[in-house]
């Protein structure tokens, strides 16, 4: 407005002056209305196509050769690459590209995903051969979306106020948002909320599967977050050989439910939210500000229209860059497919789908998830990636500065609980399989669930021989399985088949067993008025712990035990069904009484 204010003075019109003011309000209404038109116009196209993306965008893409290795390299290449020195710290296998393998551990595990592929191979050159250092292309056209833009040029400066409102009403009317949250997390919670209130976004917390918890995976068995046919303990099994080299995968395994059953959540809320697109955010992730404005910009101007799902930070990013900020994701032909071509394209923080297909995109991922021959597949980012040539995923390489998101300064959750043991998981698997052999192919109701907690958790506290416990077992499984009442048509017959199977077993069992086995059960605590449990607990999930690793210590777990405390019929059913609500620790008394009990260890609640 200066040069019209000094035109006005010379003109001998006042700052204030009739012809000004009127010059002042044609010219802001004309901006407005340009503004408006051009969103307009980009609302237009993009609905004629489809909508929320560029139908000019390319939707072909020139498929990857197995034979090749998708690096671009020539037949003396790899060669070459296979007998180099390989890593001392990594599985071997037949036709292993060792010089991938350097690439990736030294120029984007070790530094975060931080590089591009270029900086990358210079950061492994020491373990490359001349003849292929620098020629890895893991990113297709690399010159259209791997930059850094460490100044925020990518989205450059021309971010207006009128578009920035118009995108977040956008946002608001489109975008669903889900955070992914664990039981207890309460400062990634708090920190994670406030970032997405400043940004003036409605959101919904789901909250995450905590493994550790006894009971937490029956309890996903019996609500589907986890599917009957997966088997920890084989997973675990495989995981733990050289060959996956995986370690512990308590958190991965809770890690995957979660994001499974947000993707669900989100496609059954489509109906009620009205909303096509859906986020789905850990709670780790803090978004960028103008995030509205660079998501709309992303679909509108650069997502081809057959988007199902877009990752908005990418770690080690592998396949073709479509755009400035959009690579098509691809499988890493180069890692075997039974290790789920793990390695490339890391990262679940933010996830943005098409609900609209999402629910058989969800089955699609959770086939390949569930599979405990192939534990790197419970991985949820790398199973996606896995069968990206038969889904349409994108991604937003993570070395884009100033992207959609960081990383806040918590830590992996889902690492800290694989440095946890499985046992407890172990114990209610051997119980799920003496129980309900059947379950493999069906769901099981509430009264099963409870049968098992009665059974395993609170067994009897006298001394009984092994055929009697048996016995007592047949009988209480016999029982629970009668009683389910969604097992589906033919229940009679599953529940004799049932029936069979664990008498066989428990008789098998009592002719191998001891003659007789002692159990002294620890004292049962009882909460106090603040939701407290004397006696060195700090909840009953912690007394539920300890006791179900003495019983299995002393070889009555194992054979999916026994009978209930005369007496305490009621109380253990009253825990029982307490478990079945709240065996998460999600809410109510154990939450209570895992926020206030003192540990065991003496350390504050803090601590």
């Amino acid at each position: 407005w200066s040069p019209l204010s000094s035109w006005g003075r010379r003109a001998g019109v006042g700052a204030d002056g009739e012809l000004l003011t009127g010059l002042r309000e044609t010219l802001g209404r004309w901006a407005v209305f340009s503004h408006k038109a051009t969103h307009l116009v980009r609302s237009f196209s993009a609905a004629s196509s489809s909508s929320f993306c560029n139908a000019s965008a390319a939707l072909t893409l020139p498929p990857f050769s197995s034979e090749a290795g998708a690096l671009e390299l020539t037949a003396l290449q790899r060669r070459v690459c296979e007998h180099i020195a390989p890593r001392q710290d990594f599985p071997r296998w037949p036709g292993q590209n060792n010089c991938w393998e350097w690439t990736k551990k030294l120029g984007c595990h070790e530094p975060m995903g931080t590089l591009s592929w270029k900086d990358a191979q210079r950061r492994a050159s020491q373990h490359l051969p001349q003849i292929v250092a620098g020629r890895l292309q893991p990113l297709r056209h690399p010159e259209v979306c791997e930059h850094y833009w460490p100044d925020g040029r990518d989205w450059g400066a021309d971010i207006q106020e009128v578009e920035r409102a118009l995108a977040e009403q956008w946002f608001r009317e489109n975008v669903a948002v889900y955070v992914l949250n664990m039981p207890g997390d309460v400062v990634r919670w708090k920190s994670v909320s406030a970032r997405l209130r400043e940004l003036g976004m409605d959101f919904r917390r789901l909250e995450g599967l905590d493994l550790s918890h006894p009971s937490a995976y029956a309890q996903a068995k019996h609500t589907g977050m986890i599917p009957w046919s997966f088997n920890f303990t084989k997973a675990q099994a495989a995981a733990n050989t050289p060959y996956q080299d995986m370690g512990g995968i308590v958190g991965t395994v809770g890690c995957a439910a979660a994001h499974l059953r947000a993707m669900g959540l989100a496609a059954e809320d489509a109906g009620d939210r009205k909303r096509p697109l859906a986020l789905v955010v850990e709670d780790d992730a803090l978004l960028a500000d103008d995030f509205a404005v660079k998501l709309r910009r992303l679909l509108e101007e650069e997502a081809p229209c057959d988007w199902r799902a877009i990752s908005l930070k990418s770690k080690c990013p592998y396949g073709t860059c479509i755009s400035r900020h959009l690579s098509r994701v691809m499988p890493d032909v180069n890692e075997p497919a039974d290790r789920c071509r793990h390695g490339v394209n890391w990262g679940f923080y933010a996830m943005l789908y098409r609900v609209d297909g999402l629910l058989d995109l969800r089955n699609t991922l959770a086939e390949v998830v569930w599979d405990d021959e192939r534990p790197h597949c419970l991985d949820v980012d790398v199973a996606l990636a896995s069968i990206s040539d038969r889904v349409a995923y994108y991604a937003v390489p993570n070395m884009q500065e100033r992207g959609f998101l960081s990383e806040g300064a918590h830590g992996s959750s889902r690492m800290d609980k694989n440095m946890e043991r499985g046992s407890s998981i172990e114990i209610q698997e051997e119980a799920l399989a003496a129980a309900a052999p059947s379950a493999t192919t069906s769901t099981t109701g509430p009264s099963l669930l409870k049968g098992l907690l009665r059974s395993v958790l609170f067994p009897k506290a006298t001394t009984t021989t092994a055929a009697a416990a048996a016995a007592a077992t047949t009988t209480t499984m016999t029982k629970s399985v009668a009683n389910t009442h969604d097992v589906g048509a033919g229940s009679a017959r599953q529940a004799t088949t049932t029936t069979a199977a664990v008498s066989a077993e428990m008789t098998r069992t009592a002719a191998a067993a001891p003659a007789a086995t002692t159990t002294v059960p620890l004292a049962a605590p009882a909460p106090t008025s603040r939701g407290f449990f004397p006696g060195g607990f700090r909840s009953r999930e912690d007394y539920v712990y300890q006791l179900s690793l003495q019983n299995r210590a002393s070889g009555k777990a194992a054979s999916g035990v026994a009978e209930v405390e005369p007496g305490k019929e009621a109380v253990y059913d009253a825990w029982a069904e307490d478990f079945i609500s709240h065996g998460t620790g999600s809410s109510g008394r154990y939450a209570e009484a895992e926020a206030y009990a003192p540990p065991a260890s003496g350390r504050s609640p803090e601590e």
